[in-house]
């Protein structure tokens, strides 16, 4: 509504799947052939054993352990190739019987300031992307739940390192308050004033891109 007022004129239908089920969606969208997009977390996690959830790092051979990125869409687990890859590398387009895309957006590393120094941030879901992509006002902002643990976190950590981690873990352990962070969001804060995860621009600059495609091609 606030930043996409092309695409919140359109018939966008919003189906939220608890978990990491959108694969459940897959035979539908298929057989009505719908232009989708899947936006989710890349849910990092060892490349070993049981493959534990684990803080998401560069170059420690970890991958995503998320069914609709490794097994549906992408075929690929790797985080370190799943990173860096380009939109179009996140969208399949099928054509039979009519031409359709699927795109799929996940948690893409961010550019922040933290400390006077500039540091990538590789995150794991939607909460800690949205605190790096807006750590400013985390940082100033007093409250409860996963509030309160960001303005603890951010403004106790003496390290990005420290923070990364940190964040990263109080997050995990916080559980069930995701659902009310995500009410505080709605209805505490004005909209304009937060920035949206780069990864969610991603994903909507895609489908509203592939609209207007349609939309000219028809």
């Amino acid at each position: 509504k606030n930043n996409y007022p092309e695409l919140n004129q359109r018939y966008i239908t919003i189906l939220e799947i608890n978990g990491r089920h959108s694969h459940r969606l897959k035979p539908l969208i298929e057989k009505l052939c719908l232009l989708t997009l899947v936006i989710t977390d890349i849910d990092t996690a060892s490349g070993e054993g049981h493959h534990k959830s684990q803080c998401p790092e560069r170059s420690k051979k970890l991958i995503s352990s998320n069914y609709a990125i490794t097994s549906w869409l992408l075929n690929e687990k790797s985080l370190d190739i799943l990173l860096d890859l380009s939109t179009n590398k996140k969208a399949k387009k099928y054509n039979t019987p009519y031409d359709y895309s699927i795109g799929i957006a996940y948690q893409t590393p961010q550019k922040i300031s933290f400390n006077l120094k500039d540091f990538e941030a590789i995150s794991s879901t939607f909460e800690d992307s949205l605190i790096y992509a807006n750590l400013e006002f985390f940082k100033n902002h007093k409250g409860d739940g996963i509030f309160g643990t960001a303005y603890r976190v951010i403004n106790n950590s003496k390290t990005f390192e420290e923070l990364h981690s940190t964040l990263y873990k109080e997050l995990k352990e916080a559980g069930s308050g995701k659902a009310g962070f995500a009410l505080d969001l709605l209805y505490e804060i004005d909209p304009g004033k937060l920035i949206v995860p780069p990864y969610i621009i991603e994903g909507l600059n895609w489908l509203q891109e592939q609209l207007k495609q349609h939309s000219t091609n028809r």
